[in-house]
């Protein structure tokens, strides 16, 4: 079968906060986070096909069910009952395993295409397939590039940002991702707490006040994060030392960024971090 090829970004995303609630029954934790899509893109072509194919850049990734491409668009075909296939190719920006929600984006992005190349699935189904595909992709399916995310994140609440002036981030990744699961075991062996309010982020992103926003930025996967690596620790520091806004990790991590309000401060902090694995200059989308 042969035709067009779409081709589509998906931005990564960070999240500004995350406040983590107790486990509930069926295995998965309340979540309250404010998520901020970033100028971060994986690039994505897709063309219809006979079947689904997958293919990467990035050769060790897997091409089958274990991959969210894959099982998103075999799940799109099973509900709109179409006996179809699709060539997926996939150009990685979004370092992998890194707390930025880079294969949920391009999940989402897999839903987005299949939409246009066959025909459109209601609001409804799509975001019952984004839920079953991982907690991030119904913020990455979104229109919006901010918001609100409650539940397990599929209930979102768009935050419209105020301001003009561009707020910097610089992307470190310098070390090996963490297992998910392992990263809340972890946190569930922790004394509860009360997640923290985060009313003057909301504040601060609407007003466009990076200061404010940047000041009161929390994730608290921390803890049980930097316990397991303290070096991860040792880039807040870093980044304070470096003329940091504020700084946080983002997700279960290891991805730890910093806030900076001009690009030549943003540069310089990058120029500190280029021995990293993976570090990158972004903006708030």
């Amino acid at each position: 079968m042969s035709g067009r090829r779409l081709t589509l970004w998906a931005a990564a995303k960070l999240n500004l906060t995350l406040g983590v609630g107790e486990r509930r029954a069926d295995g998965y934790h309340e979540i309250r986070s404010v998520m901020q899509k970033i100028s971060l893109y994986d690039t994505l072509s897709f063309a219809k096909a006979d079947e689904i194919c997958f293919t990467s850049d990035l050769k060790y990734l897997p091409n089958d069910e274990r991959n969210l491409c894959v099982k998103a668009a075999r799940l799109y075909f099973e509900a709109a009952g179409i006996d179809g296939g699709v060539d997926i190719r996939v150009r990685k920006a979004i370092p992998v395993g890194a707390g930025l929600g880079g294969g949920s984006a391009d999940a989402a992005c897999t839903l987005r295409a299949l939409c246009a190349l066959y025909r459109p699935l209601d609001r409804e189904t799509l975001h019952a397939l984004a839920l079953s595909l991982g907690a991030d992709v119904a913020f990455c399916l979104s229109e919006d590039t901010t918001c609100l995310c409650e539940g397990v994140g599929e209930v979102l609440t768009p935050i419209v940002r105020g301001g003009s002036a561009p707020i910097y981030l610089v992307l470190v990744k310098n070390d090996r991702k963490l297992s998910t699961a392992s990263v809340y075991g972890a946190f569930d062996s922790m004394p509860a707490r009360p997640i923290p309010s985060d009313e003057k982020v909301l504040a601060a992103l609407q007003s466009g006040d990076a200061k404010l926003l940047s000041e009161n930025l929390f994730n608290m996967l921390e803890q049980p994060v930097f316990a397991q690596k303290p070096a991860l620790s040792d880039l807040l520091a870093e980044f304070a030392a470096l003329g940091a806004l504020g700084a946080r990790m983002s997700g279960a991590g290891p991805t730890v960024y910093g806030v900076f309000d001009s690009q030549e401060s943003a540069l310089k902090a990058a120029a500190h971090f280029e021995s990293a694995p993976f570090c990158r200059i972004a903006t708030l989308l």
